[in-house]
Formats: C-alpha cells, structure tokens, sequence
C-alpha cells in the first residue's frame, strides 16, 4: 500500500468503528494492546469507566418508524467501552454522545428494514468476537485487569454477551446494507511521489522537493514516458516500478491528493500537489461509478464505502427529544 493512501485510526465511538472494520482486530492488535509509559514514566492504566444503566425505558430518539431506548442505547454505549476502553472518556462529551445516539439509530432503522436478516447477521457477529475471546482477555490483563476469563471481564467491563452479539450484528447489517445499496467513484492515475523523507534518514527542504517536482512536470508534459520517469524520480516504494499506476476510489488517499484526483481534468498533468509527504506529479486518465458490491477485497471495500456511509449517516433523519 502506498504511503499516501489515507490512514484511518477510529477511536471506537462513532460509525466505522462498528460498521466497516474488524473491531477484534482493531482492539487486539499487539500494538494497541501493550502498556506504554506515560510522561512520568509510569505505565498506563485503563480509564475508570462507570457502566452505563440498561433498564431505562425513557426514549431519547425518534426517527422514521422508530424509537431509540434509553436502556439499548446505554448498552450500546458499554459495548462501545468493552471495544475500545481508552475510548471511555469521550462517551460522557454530550456532543459525541448525541453522535452516537444518532450512530445507534441508524442501526436500529436499518435492522427494522429487514428483520428477518437480523439474525442471520447476530450469528456471524457471535462467530467472529468467540474467536478473539483469548485476546480481549490479554488485553485487559495488560491493564491490570485480574479477569480470567472473556465472561469475568464483560462483568468488569458491565457489558453481556447478548449486547455484543446485538451490536456486532447490528453493525454487520448495516455495513452489508451499505454495500448492497450504494456505488463508490473509481479512478485510474498515475503519479510520481518527491518525497520529503528519504532512506536512510536523509531529508529534502519542502523547495528542493517542489523544484525536483517541476522538473518531473515539465518532461512529462514534453513528452516523457510516465514509466520511465517514475521509475527514475518517484519515493513511492509501492508504485514506481508499474509507472506510478493506481485504481480504486479517492476515498482511500490524503485529502489533498483525494481532491486532486476527483478534480483535475484527465490526461492533463498536474502542478505538484502537496501533502505530507512530498510533492506528487499526477495524472488522471479513467473516472468512472461503480458498485460497492462488487469489491471483493473486504478491507479495501470498507475504505470505498467511507463516502457512501457518510451521504447515508447525513441524509438519516434523527430528532433528540
């Protein structure tokens, strides 16, 4: 993958988290799970997390054909802290918490528009957290928990097996919904990367990487074979050797290199466009529609179905009471 493509972290609260990524694998990761000292050099321990009531009948929500309990809704809040424990804190920001009360409520609609698929999805999700079972229990020893077993840290944690299954299969629903019902904007480029950062630890000035790539944009415009270029100027381990080809949706790039690509007129080679890591030479040659459905790579769906989740979550209508 190139260095470029966008880098997503999702702290667990809102959408993604539960919708279009592996949570298990989000949140056993040998990375994110190992203790780290903080600034005093002493090691972090988990947040001090209050679990949420789950008995409240009081609704808090209204959308087309249904409501959001308080009580569902507290629990999927304690699913949320089970998932992602450093997440904690945010969950008592009212800003962030109405976020989600949302977040909730576009799952439930999408569930109640096929009920009967709701199981089937509440077993797949059983299927995939009963596999890391072992690794949840790692993780929370690794905080200090004195846990020993997946079901004494869902007590600890105040959160059951039943709001796991329910919100891991809720999520699964939605994404498939997503996937099933919406297209994603398709791209074919080319690019040659100057980057900013070399091997070795060797570094270029932001005007020596602009000025290398002017250089690269005047002999392409002359004429100068993409892949030869590329091949002899671009940082981009993963595509120099194949003329700095990609596909796939934008939405998998840095912001500015996203909006270079959705913008700039095919075939015309671009003024370096800057981002983090460089100055990038670009060419556009095919934009096309197409659907998410038929992207069978599961990560690489996931990334193209960022722009379809973010037109639904923005057209779902929610009122707070």
């Amino acid at each position: 993958m190139s260095q470029f493509r966008k880098r997503r972290w999702i702290a667990g609260m809102i959408a993604l988290a539960l919708v279009l990524s592996s949570l298990a694998a989000a949140c056993t990761s040998k990375k994110e799970t190992e203790k780290k000292p903080d600034a005093t050099g002493q090691e972090q321990k988990l947040p001090e997390f209050k679990p949420f009531d789950t008995k409240s009948p009081k609704i808090l929500a209204e959308y087309e054909g249904g409501k959001v309990v308080e009580g569902k809704f507290h629990a999927f809040l304690n699913v949320i802290a089970f998932v992602q424990p450093q997440s904690v804190q945010g969950l008592a920001d009212p800003k962030a918490k109405e976020e989600m009360l949302k977040d909730y409520a576009a799952l439930q609609f999408i569930s109640e528009k096929d009920p009967n698929k709701k199981s089937e999805f509440v077993k797949k999700a059983e299927e995939d957290f009963k596999k890391d079972e072992e690794n949840y229990v790692k993780m929370y020893q690794q905080f200090g928990s004195k846990a020993k077993t997946f079901d004494e840290v869902l007590k600890e944690r105040g959160t059951t097996r039943d709001d796991l299954k329910e919100v891991f299969g809720l999520s699964r629903q939605r994404a498939e919904f997503i996937y099933e019902n919406y297209d994603y904007e398709d791209a074919k480029l080319n690019h040659i990367l100057i980057g900013l950062e070399l091997p070795e630890g060797k570094k270029r000035t932001d005007e020596e990487a602009k000025k290398r790539a002017l250089e690269v944009k005047q002999k392409l415009e002359k004429g100068g074979d993409f892949k030869a270029l590329a091949k002899e100027y671009s940082d981009d381990p993963g595509s120099k050797e194949n003329a700095g080809a990609y596909e796939g949706s934008p939405a998998q790039f840095v912001p500015e290199f996203k909006k270079a690509v959705e913008t700039l007129p095919l075939n015309k080679i671009s003024d370096p466009v800057k981002t983090d890591y460089g100055y990038h030479v670009i060419k556009v040659t095919e934009r096309s529609t197409k659907k998410l459905k038929d992207v069978k790579d599961e990560q690489q769906r996931s990334q193209y179905a960022q722009p379809a989740m973010d037109k639904f979550m923005k057209d779902f209508k929610v009122k707070i009471l």
